[in-house]
């Protein structure tokens, strides 16, 4: 038969309002230490707190108690008897005090009354004190406070965790944000930059396009002539050739001409990217665009076949936006054609179709394909896997926020038979819609 807890004489006549132990919630696992050398008296204490759903271990003296306490994960209180075979109870309380790493409320029991007496307890580390005999109503009193205490340390621990990570959050995303800053700088200075170059290029190109024009009607006009003029200075094989020749010659200028202005102009447009509204444009223009803007980056290594989009009605787009979106998808392509190690011909086929709810761009290429733990941090911004110096690792982050604002979706995956395939999709306005004018 369970034996009784000895009553003070208080708690005789008062035991009907005995406060009762706050009961261990369902998601906690609060440990209690009961270290006491009378048997009698730990039993009563275990279960008084097993009955409120503790988790109770007892220690018969100081040396099984630091054993307990001394463990990488301690009981979280300790009701410890001042005086035990091996340590004291104060002496547990001192060297629990210089554990750092954890927190143990520790409560002493004891029959000692003097002011000393509670001053060393207290100087050695000790939250709290029981005075024998235990009065029962005192002890659920004083375990309501050392729970309660308990949870509120446990909670502080808990937001202390949660700031910190808030901390490293902040850091992290002020870091971003000047990283944004110096690349938005250095965006803007190659602006103004290149601004003053597409003016250089054009002009002596204005005049190269004239001085063509003018050789090709000059030709028009000495062809007729030349076999009579020329007969007896130029063998006739030699004449034929320079009458096939030079046509082909005066054409590559004239393409050569307009190929240089097409890329002046996109990128004189791209480098004002933001400043224009938005206006009824293809998207094989863009496409279109985006090619010529890139050649230099793919032609030595790659080709660049685009298929589809001419007969795609007009959408209300920023054109110099989704040409930067397809220019980085293109040389994200080309970079990784140009890392192939074997040798194939490098391919990247840009394809455009639609249905009734929206225009769709594919840009796909025959490269290595992207390993699934990048595709997973693909969009994130500042992730690259290029090295230092050849990404910022903000182009795909830009380029998602680019088509989501357009109201559109880009979405990548491999291809089974290698490479890798981004689709843009662009909604189509419905039938009530109407082009600005």
């Amino acid at each position: 038969m369970e034996q009784p807890l000895p009553l003070a004489k208080s708690e005789a006549s008062h035991a009907a309002d005995v406060t009762l132990l706050p009961a261990a919630a369902p998601d906690e696992d609060i440990h209690i230490l009961v270290a006491d050398d009378d048997e009698t008296s730990a039993l009563i204490l275990t279960k008084t707190l097993q009955k409120s759903g503790y988790r109770v271990s007892h220690a018969r003296n100081g040396t099984e108690a630091w054993a307990f306490l001394n463990r990488p994960q301690p009981p979280q209180i300790a009701l410890l008897d001042w005086m035990m075979p091996g340590y004291s109870g104060v002496e547990l309380c001192a060297m629990i005090a210089q554990r750092r790493d954890v927190f143990v409320y520790t409560v002493l029991i004891t029959s000692r009354t003097q002011p000393g007496d509670m001053l060393a307890g207290l100087q050695a580390g000790a939250h709290e004190f029981l005075l024998k005999p235990v009065n029962l109503a005192e002890f659920n009193a004083r375990m309501n406070v050392a729970i309660r205490l308990l949870r509120y340390e446990r909670d502080l621990a808990r937001k202390q965790v949660e700031l910190q990570a808030y901390a490293l959050q902040m850091e992290s995303l002020a870091e971003a944000r000047a990283q944004q800053l110096v690349h938005a700088d250095r965006i803007a200075t190659l602006g103004v930059m290149s601004a003053g170059i597409i003016h250089e290029i054009k002009n002596p190109l204005t005049y190269l396009a004239g001085n063509a024009q003018t050789l090709t009607r000059y030709w028009n006009r000495l062809k007729p002539l030349l076999p009579a003029v020329a007969n007896d200075a130029l063998p006739p094989d030699q004449l034929g050739r320079m009458s096939e020749n030079i046509p082909v010659l005066l054409q590559g200028i004239h393409d050569g001409v307009a190929h240089i202005s097409r890329i002046a102009s996109g990128l004189s447009r791209f480098s004002h990217a933001g400043t224009e509204q938005r206006t009824p444009t293809t998207l094989r223009t863009c496409v279109d665009a985006a090619v010529d803007l890139s050649q230099a980056c793919w032609k030595y290594h790659a080709e660049v076949q685009v298929s589809g989009g001419e007969e795609l009605a007009p959408l209300v787009i920023n054109e110099q936006e989704i040409v930067q979106v397809l220019l980085n998808l293109i040389v994200n392509a080309s970079d990784a054609l140009e890392q192939r190690s074997d040798g194939g011909e490098g391919r990247i086929d840009v394809r455009l179709h639609a249905d009734e709810d929206a225009q769709y761009i594919q840009v796909s290429d025959n490269g290595p394909g992207i390993p699934e733990d990048v595709l997973a941090r693909i969009w994130n911004p500042f992730f690259t896997t290029k090295e230092q110096g050849r990404g910022t690792g903000l182009g795909l982050a830009i380029s998602l926020g680019i088509v989501q604002e357009h109201g559109g979706t880009m979405t990548v995956r491999n291809l089974p038979e290698g490479g890798a395939r981004f689709t843009i999709s662009i909604p189509t306005p419905g039938p009530s819609a109407e082009l600005p004018d």
